[in-house]
């Protein structure tokens, strides 16, 4: 379970292609420099999670609910930035293409939950 009690869904990003050299990422936070190594992320996934959700909860939900009900959001938590998708594969494609080394957090606008698995049974 995720912070305010919604179960949610990570999205690995995978790397496509080696880096020519290692970025040097500026955390918009403490405005320091973090290093990324390969896929790795300079962030937990906690971290990821934390700050991901934060961003949707204090900057995206309200403008999202009232015009994106369903779609799923790719967050990477890093830039601030945001991809919308019908699906939850369209969202992490277009966060992976943005960032191909880093990791995104995806949320369902409007839902408790990215996806649901199982049902209600008899």
């Amino acid at each position: 379970m995720a912070a305010l009690g919604r179960p949610v869904v990570r999205i690995i990003v995978l790397r496509g292609r080696p880096l020519q050299k290692t970025p040097v990422i500026i955390d918009p936070c403490s405005q320091q420099p973090l290093q990324e190594q390969g896929m790795n992320t300079p962030l937990s996934d906690d971290d990821i999670e934390q700050q991901a959700t934060d961003f949707y909860e204090q900057e995206l939900r309200a403008s999202l609910e009232a015009d994106h009900s369903h779609a799923f959001v790719a967050i990477e938590p890093i830039s601030r930035t945001y991809y919308l998708g019908e699906t939850l594969s369209e969202a992490g494609r277009k966060a992976r293409k943005a960032f191909p080394d880093r990791l995104s957090f995806a949320i369902r606008v409007g839902h408790a939950a990215a996806i649901h698995i199982g049902g209600f049974g008899a």
